[in-house]
């Protein structure tokens, strides 16, 4: 993957999660649950670009 591949997905990341509110209160333990859906959506982003193709051997 190639640094520009990588700022492409982290741009629709952030796209998507602008969308949402991150944290709604200053409770640790929702903030946690809110992290872990950031991270678990950042996953399936870069799931899919291994699907297409993105990475190559030389570039991991």
């Amino acid at each position: 993957m190639t640094r520009d591949d990588m700022q492409i997905l982290v741009y629709y990341y952030l796209y998507d999660a602008s969308a949402k509110p991150v944290m709604e209160d200053t409770d640790i333990d929702a903030t946690r649950v809110e992290i872990e859906k950031m991270l678990n959506r950042l996953a399936e982003y870069l799931e899919k670009a291994i699907d297409r193709g993105v990475f190559d051997d030389d570039s991991i």
